[in-house]
């Protein structure tokens, strides 16, 4: 009986953490030499063998107790316990390396686990060594099949949880290989079992099908599978595990475009990681996201310092660990624009991945960002090369939304190296992926989603209010039990007290009545709110989608044309429709579809026109953007009125010298301005507002301005200065704008 007793134990002794440890050795130090030390030893035997990033020094530990544990059990004679440690030696010496050794004591306690009946440590030793063999790709034939020959013993041995994590194991063998529908029906089999016989391994169930659905583009499952697997672990006694749940739940939101919810998940999931004192390479891998938001907000140095911070808190051991930091640090100097040490990185990065010869999802990620990398610097054969081996994984772990980002950057290298057939099939394709995922991509059914676990959590509260006001109740009929019986004289008053009680009940039920009609209603109205929001946004991204096209095409005619000034008019066009294109972005991005916050939206067209005008003398942009909402009737028109005012000055303004521009949008009262300036050259000698300009930028301002109902200003006062003033209420319908 007390065999039954110990392998349980066992079996969760690799999950242990630091102040575990510590407790077990000061257990082991007050112990006698029983099996109760037998036990602590192996405990701690397989805290040092399987624990993350482990060292040489940490595999002499594991092996120091492991010995110890053998001499005892042989001095006790206990079979079953040699049986266990001998398997711990030879776990130990398959991760040390020491394969021949670790095989042939391997076969010598198979022979004797038979001989002498063991199953239990049979099944147990054999699941440890498959573990090994599949893990490290050595030989994933014969990790299946005793896989399978586990499942077998462990059914007859009525553990059914150890049963239905072979079965979990050969499912993550099969998502590894690329069999994603096969794993697919392994893994939600496991999870059905998985309820009655109350499986341990649950969570990573979850996780799984989470990751499988991610990498398939279904985000509804995808994130429902994360989201169960949080709450799974999260009820469980044993917390061990929580950070990559919470990993995963963040990669999905970030999936998704959930940036805010991404962070906090991914923050958790650091700071359990970082509790643990260990290296993991999911540590890492996590910082890289956060870094990657505090670049995207001007943070490069914060982003840089966390890192190293982080590498000297907890230094990374193995080589893919390594890899990642130096991702990550790839990815900070690239935000600095240190562009040389960001290669450097970058291709130490790869290096070490490839050479690991490891190809799951991170060391795949790692190809489309130093492809990236060259595509920005222009080195068009070197993005090239990396992108394509993106996509050359077999099999590939990437997510659709990843491979589609592959394809949109292979059309731009194409188009450059002048590439035309296989820009445009790049083109092609990833339209094709972008359509597959907006049709997957539906935010109403998430948030539906989102709001069946939260009703579900109200049901079980509502539920269990029910239950005390029904033993309130029962309180209430007790008492005047007890006041008839011993007040019969009250009967009379109480009648008529009872039936005013069922008057009130009727009339109170009429009303939750009309109140259910009256909620029943709002939520209708909300629901139908909810999509038509979904709906616009929908509408938002699409112009934006088709906007994107009509510049593709305009790049792509623009290789054709030899005349000056046709290229000059395509270029413009382009101009003019990306800084459409980006109102439409936000729009779609934000919650709010009707207005355009004009500081962000006026610092992304600014910069996207800077570098757009690389070749033209570099000028100084001096923001003075007040963070004002504007309805999107008036900020296309606006942005457009940018869009025109800001390329005449970067294109004439300067004449080969580096200038200034000015731009100032404010609000006084009711009234808007917007001023654009320059301090370059000024318009020609005598010009004055009468004079006509026949230039279609010019043209284009007036028209716009008229459009929005603006008073229109240009003067020459240390350059050129372009004044617009309108009123957000202004009624353009019937000519209230002025234009002089």
């Amino acid at each position: 009986m007390f065999i039954l007793s110990y392998s349980v134990n066992m079996a969760s002794a690799q999950y242990i953490d630091r102040s575990q440890e510590v407790l077990l050795i000061n257990k082991l130090a007050n112990s006698s030499p029983d099996t109760n030390r037998i036990q602590l030893l192996i405990s701690l035997g397989k805290f040092h063998a399987y624990k993350e990033g482990k060292t040489t020094k940490d595999l002499d530990s594991s092996y120091t107790y492991l010995i110890w544990a053998r001499r005892l059990s042989d001095t006790l004679g206990i079979k079953y316990f040699q049986h266990q440690t001998e398997s711990m030696i030879v776990t130990f010496l398959l991760n040390k390396g020491d394969l021949v050794a670790a095989e042939a004591r391997y076969q010598l306690l198979m022979g004797d686990c038979v001989r002498t009946g063991d199953r239990q440590c049979k099944a147990d030793a054999m699941f440890r060594h498959a573990i090994f063999m599949s893990s490290a790709g050595i030989n994933v034939q014969v990790a299946k099949k005793e896989y399978a020959e586990c499942a077998k013993i462990y059914h007859q041995l009525n553990e059914y949880n150890e049963e239905e994590r072979q079965y979990y194991e050969l499912a993550f063998i099969d998502f590894k290989d690329g069999k994603i529908d096969l794993a697919e029906s392994e893994l939600l089999n496991v999870a059905k079992k998985a309820k009655t016989i109350k499986f341990k391994r649950l969570p990573d169930t979850y996780t799984l099908l989470s990751k499988l659905y991610r990498v398939k583009g279904d985000f509804n499952n995808g994130l429902r599978y994360a989201i169960l697997a949080t709450e799974a672990v999260e009820d469980s006694p044993d917390k061990h595990g929580e950070r990559y749940y919470y990993d995963d739940l963040a990669r999905m939101y970030q999936e998704l475009g959930e940036n805010r919810q991404a962070i906090i998940w991914y923050g958790k999931a650091v700071n359990k990681w970082k509790f643990q004192d260990l290296p993991e390479y999911g540590m890492y891998l996590a910082q890289g996201h956060l870094i990657t938001e505090l670049i995207a907000k001007n943070k490069g140095k914060e982003a840089l310092n966390a890192v190293l911070n982080l590498q000297r808190e907890i230094p990374p051991v193995t080589a893919i660990q390594k890899a990642c930091v130096f991702q990550n640090l790839a990815i900070c100097y690239n935000g600095l624009k240190e562009y040389d040490l960001a290669e450097k990185y970058f291709l130490d990065a790869v290096n070490l991945y490839k050479n690991s010869e490891l190809d799951f999802e991170g060391p795949q990620e790692s190809y489309p960002q130093i492809g990236r990398f060259y595509l920005e610097q222009k080195q068009y054969k070197k993005a090239d090369l990396y992108l394509q081996q993106a996509l050359a994984f077999n099999p590939q772990r990437l997510s659709v939304a990843a491979i589609r980002d592959v394809h949109y950057m292979l059309f731009k290298v194409d188009s450059a190296e002048k590439n035309y057939l296989f820009a445009i099939d790049h083109q092609r394709i990833g339209k094709q992926l972008d359509d597959s995922l907006l049709n997957r991509f539906k935010m109403y059914e998430v948030a539906k989603l989102q709001v069946q676990f939260k009703t579900a959590e109200l049901d079980e509260k509502y539920k269990n209010q029910e239950k005390l006001q029904s033993v309130k109740l029962q309180q209430a009929h007790q008492t005047q039990n007890v006041i008839i019986g011993f007040a019969g004289i009250l009967f009379v008053i109480f009648i008529l007290l009872l039936n005013q009680y069922r008057i009130k009940q009727t009339s109170n039920k009429k009303l939750q009545a009309q109140q259910l009609e009256i909620s029943s209603q709002n939520y209708m109205l909300q629901n139908l709110v909810r999509e038509k929001e979904w709906l616009v946004k929908e509408i938002h991204h699409r112009v934006k989608n088709n906007l994107q096209t009509i510049v593709s095409l305009l790049e792509s005619q623009s290789i054709f044309l030899t005349n000056s000034d046709a290229l000059a008019a395509v270029k413009n066009s382009q101009h003019r429709i990306h800084a459409m294109s980006l109102i439409h972005q936000k729009l779609y991005l934000t919650d709010n579809v009707t207005t355009v916050n004009m500081a962000t939206y006026t610092n992304e067209l600014v910069k996207y026109l800077a570098e757009s005008f690389n070749s033209y003398p570099k000028a100084i942009f001096n923001l003075e953007i007040n963070p004002i909402e504007v309805d999107v009737t008036i900020a296309i028109p606006l942005g457009l009125i940018l869009n025109e005012a800001i390329t005449n000055s970067l294109k004439y303004a300067f004449n080969e010298k580096k200038g200034v521009i000015s731009i100032k949008f404010s609000q006084e009262s009711l009234f808007y301005t917007l001023i654009i300036a320059d301090n370059g050259i000024g318009l020609p000698a005598g010009f004055n507002n009468t004079v006509k300009i026949d230039s279609l930028g010019m043209t284009l301002i007036k028209g716009l301005c008229k459009e929005i109902g603006a008073r229109f200003d240009i003067r020459n006062e240390n350059g050129t200065i372009i004044s617009i003033t309108f009123g957000q209420l202004s009624d353009t319908r019937h000519g209230a704008a002025k234009i002089i």
